[in-house]
């Protein structure tokens, strides 16, 4: 959640401009493609989840935390809470 605190509300500008063609969509890809990959690898050591089902709950804590970002920007929740949420998230669907 740090992250999305210290890039600042650009970051959802950078996010939507990313979908306006197909080519910048294509880099949107790659770049959740590699926070899935970051995450998997380094969630795996402790989880006892297939590769795939590992690799779709990435991709889904992944977009918990963009949803999680966007509450942060509109002053829906401070950065403790998102953070502890994801926490949460990622914890309970590990176990």
């Amino acid at each position: 959640m740090h992250c999305y605190v210290t890039v600042g509300p650009e970051w959802l500008a950078i996010l939507a401009a990313l979908q306006g063609d197909s080519e910048s969509e294509a880099v949107a890809q790659e770049l959740q493609d590699r926070y899935v990959t970051i995450y998997r690898n380094a969630l795996a050591p402790f989880s006892s989840l297939p590769p795939r089902e590992l690799q779709r709950r990435c991709v889904a804590i992944i977009g918990a935390a963009e949803a999680l970002g966007r509450e942060l920007f509109r002053g829906r929740l401070d950065e403790p809470a998102a953070a502890t949420t994801l926490a949460s998230l990622i914890v309970a669907w590990l176990s």
